[in-house]
């Protein structure tokens, strides 16, 4: 009888310890808000708060025209090192109000995006925001805008000027940009199979764009005609329409501390290198740059397109180093990561790493 009351009493112990392990490890929660811009559109954001309960968390903004929900496996390493994840669909894309126009709107809906983060009460006021592709050139343009709460941005494979990469190409008008516009006229990066992004890839785009006039090509594809493919043929130079946006005249207006990543194969190898030059004579003097021999991706292999790029390939271990470069400029973490060479180059032939010290001794 004794031993029974024993045993039950341990069960019961047992059990309370339980209840308080579950209680206290809290699971990382989502919320969806939708954010209000300037003009009273609202864009849709998803929020995701780290497991570890604290009054105030540092925040990581992320916007795209992509679906929000679909970068959320890609970036959920920043929650668990305790950021709190803010993933944005654009303007006028998926739940997002308002009409989609793509590369010119950036600016001011990211302001505002970082500035109402700040103003919650579960933001300690310091915002980074990171990107691929688009998603790093909306990083520019919020940076150029210099709201108050973005304390640095991580810029990977990112264009960051309409002229000289996309959709135009040192001047001139790139029509293969309609491969693009039909990964947004198709919503495919909804599709988490990969079939209606197989079948853009599948296209015999040599074809279709043998065509003139350029101007007609979008109702050849599309079977209509797209506003913004029209804008972008009507305004050949850097005028008002383009001002709106991102520019290299334009990052001098980036004071912040600016990670930029890129790979040899990438396609927009060359605008991580014009921001890097172009920051590095507005003596922004916390400049990253990393360059491997990798193609349009943030993350390190030691292979691309199944061939092999050498043993050091893979030697820098990118999501790491964004971490650190977060913790350095968001939470203060004295981890040295700035008394390390600010530039690393993957040298293809001889297969290693140079660490460059440029920044520094500007």
């Amino acid at each position: 009888m004794i031993k029974m009351k024993i045993i039950k009493k341990y069960n019961l112990l047992f059990l309370l310890i339980l209840l308080l392990i579950l209680t206290c490890s809290v699971t990382n929660h989502d919320d969806t808000v939708m954010i209000p811009m300037r003009d009273g559109t609202k864009l849709s954001t998803l929020l995701i708060f780290p497991a570890l309960k604290q009054k105030q968390y540092p925040a990581i903004l992320i916007r795209t025209p992509y679906k929000k929900e679909n970068a959320v496996p890609k970036y959920r390493y920043l929650v668990e090192n305790n950021y709190v994840l803010a993933i944005q669909d654009a303007r006028g894309r998926f739940d997002s109000e308002g009409e989609f126009e793509p590369l010119v709107k950036e600016g001011k809906d990211g302001y505002d995006a970082v500035e109402w983060i700040a103003s919650q009460r579960w933001c300690d006021g310091n915002i980074g925001m990171i990107g691929q592709s688009y998603d790093g050139w909306a990083s520019y343009c919020a940076a150029v805008e210099q709201p108050p709460h973005l304390k640095t941005i991580i810029a990977n494979c990112a264009p960051v000027d309409l002229f000289m990469d996309f959709p135009y190409r040192y001047g001139v008008f790139i029509p293969a940009v309609l491969s693009w516009c039909d990964i947004i006229e198709s919503n495919a990066t909804a599709d988490i199979t990969g079939h209606q992004m197989q079948l853009i890839g599948n296209k015999d785009w040599v074809s279709l764009l043998n065509y003139l006039p350029v101007s007609e090509l979008d109702y050849k594809i599309f079977s209509r005609k797209l506003d913004y493919y029209q804008k972008w043929i009507q305004h050949n130079r850097k005028d008002s329409y383009w001002n709106q946006s991102c520019s290299l005249e334009k990052l001098s207006n980036i004071k912040i501390p600016v990670f930029i990543q890129s790979g040899w194969f990438d396609t927009q190898l060359i605008d991580s290198k014009l921001a890097y030059n172009e920051l590095l004579k507005s003596e922004n003097k916390n400049v990253k740059l990393t360059i491997g021999p990798w193609g349009h991706t943030d993350k390190e292999s030691r292979y691309y397109n199944g061939e092999f790029m050498g043993e050091a390939a893979d030697e820098i271990n990118l999501y790491r180093e964004y971490v650190r470069w977060f913790d350095y400029w968001l939470k203060d973490e004295n981890n040295k990561i700035m008394k390390e060479p600010l530039v690393q180059i993957y040298a293809m032939r001889s297969n290693r790493w140079y660490y460059l010290s440029f920044m520094q001794n500007h």
